[in-house]
């Protein structure tokens, strides 16, 4: 293994769009990520995490996190932003990670 330098992409946004975030990192060739379940407020108000019951359940907030190469990253950021980010409330960003690959 070397190590190289990726983006880590972060998408953080309302839980019921995972399957369909997960359709377009499989599409565009992402090979990992993890999803954490996450709180917190903006101007579109509070969310509240996994634990405030089952109705919160449902509008909970997510934390998904890939290290991919950029090309990939900002391929997935574009189609979440253009396709999902229209009806549902979120945020994308990406840094620089060294990582073994």
């Amino acid at each position: 293994m070397e190590l190289n330098t990726r983006k880590r992409l972060v998408i953080i946004t309302e839980s019921i769009i995972l399957d369909r975030i997960v359709d377009i990192m499989d599409k565009v060739g992402n090979k990992g990520y993890t999803v954490d379940d996450v709180s917190g407020g903006g101007r579109r108000g509070i969310r509240h995490g996994a634990h405030g019951g089952a109705f919160h359940a449902i509008l909970q907030n997510i934390r998904i996190e890939s290290i991919t190469t950029e090309s990939v990253a900002k391929k997935i950021a574009e189609e979440v932003i253009e396709t999902l980010f229209i009806n549902y409330a979120g945020i994308v960003y990406m840094d620089d990670v060294e990582a073994y690959t």
